[in-house]
Parts: C-alpha cells; sequence; structure tokens
C-alpha cells in the first residue's frame, strides 16, 4: 500500500528520490499530526502480544504503537486506526487522505 503510494505522492512527501525510511518517517509525521488534530493521543511503548491500534481509555481515544515495530509497520499501523475516525473539518493532506481512503471498507 505504502510503497505504491508513496511513487505517487506529492514533492511534499516524495522528494524526488528520497530513501523509503525517510518518506515512511514523514508519512509517521504526518499521521501523527492528524490524530493530534483530532485530539487522539499517541503512545509508542514496547508492546507484547499486539502491534497496537486505536482503543478508549478513560473515555479519549489513544493510539498504542508498539515502538519496537519497523517503521513501514508503524505507519500502517497507525493509517489503520486513523482511517476509522470522522474527518469531517479537518484538513488532511492528500496524500494522508490517499493513504487513509486506501484502507476503508
Amino acid at each position: 500500500d505504502l510503497a505504491m503510494l508513496a511513487k505517487r505522492a506529492p514533492i511534499g512527501i516524495r522528494a524526488g528520490g528520497a530513501c523509503p525510511i525517510l518518506e515512511h518517517a514523514m508519512m509517521l509525521q504526518e499521521l501523527e499530526s492528524l490524530a493530534e488534530q483530532l485530539a487522539i493521543e499517541v503512545r509508542h511503548e514496547p508492546l507484547v502480544g499486539p502491534r497496537g491500534g486505536l482503543c478508549r481509555v478513560g473515555g479519549r481515544d489513544l493510539i498504542l504503537i508498539d515502538r519496537n515495530l519497523p517503521l513501514l509497520e508503524r505507519v500502517e499501523l497507525m493509517a489503520d486506526a486513523l482511517s476509522k475516525m470522522p474527518l469531517d473539518g479537518v484538513f488532511v493532506r492528500p496524500v494522508v487522505l490517499q493513504l487513509l481512503e486506501n484502507r476503508t471498507f
């Protein structure tokens, strides 16, 4: 998913020939920024068992991510979690929106 998307991404996300690690790091940063706009806390913690995901704690949305996961898996986990959230009234960069829409069933 992400590899195909990165090839079509605008220059702001894919700086001509940038390495995939940099592209994934930039996408993770974009997704974390979107989570912040949606008032969703994101925690990177060492997890045993599940890789992480979206949950609700004390009435607040939270995305837990195993910080030991490879960068691409963290991006995919964030995208999966955020694709379940309503995005009304929130600015989402086109490349991020496309990534999220590709995950919506």
